[in-house]
């Protein structure tokens, strides 16, 4: 749940960004982001279990996020973690 809350609040950070050039803004999201997806990790069978579709799907979400992020400030994301 917490997971989806942040991933939801993307858009939003994007543009208060792209008004404000906050980019700490932007740092601290990707934090927070990462923050709800270990939590996540840590409590779900992703694959195992009724719903695992959606859990594939947040964690898609999650990267494809991420990526973007890491885009937007010019960084190379770690191929493996």
């Amino acid at each position: 749940e917490n997971l989806l809350k942040e991933l939801v609040k993307f858009p939003e950070i994007i543009l208060k960004v792209s008004e404000n050039f906050n980019v700490p803004s932007l740092i601290e999201y990707s934090l927070n982001l990462a923050k709800a997806f270990h939590q996540f990790y840590e409590t779900s069978s992703i694959l195992k279990g009724e719903n695992s579709d959606f859990r594939i799907n947040l964690t898609i979400a999650t990267k494809i996020i991420l990526s973007n992020i890491f885009d937007l400030l010019n960084l190379k994301p770690p191929k493996k973690m």
